[in-house]
């Protein structure tokens, strides 16, 4: 990120039409990467659902009991 990827605002900046797609465009490179999960080779992104599934699972089990 450089600063002319930002605009002035009151109090502060903002990211600007370009700051934003080369935010998204590293954001989505980044989600692809594969890391190591729960021995298993899988993209970045899947790691959320996975996380969210186990999160999802804990609270029913709290529930039930």
């Amino acid at each position: 990120m450089k600063r002319e990827h930002f605009d002035q605002i009151k109090n502060g900046v903002t990211l600007n039409q370009e700051g934003k797609k080369l935010l998204i465009s590293a954001f989505n490179q980044r989600m692809e990467t594969k890391v190591r999960y729960r021995g298993r080779n899988i993209q970045q992104r899947d790691t959320i659902q996975f996380e969210c599934h186990r999160i999802a699972n804990e609270l029913i089990k709290t529930e039930g009991n």
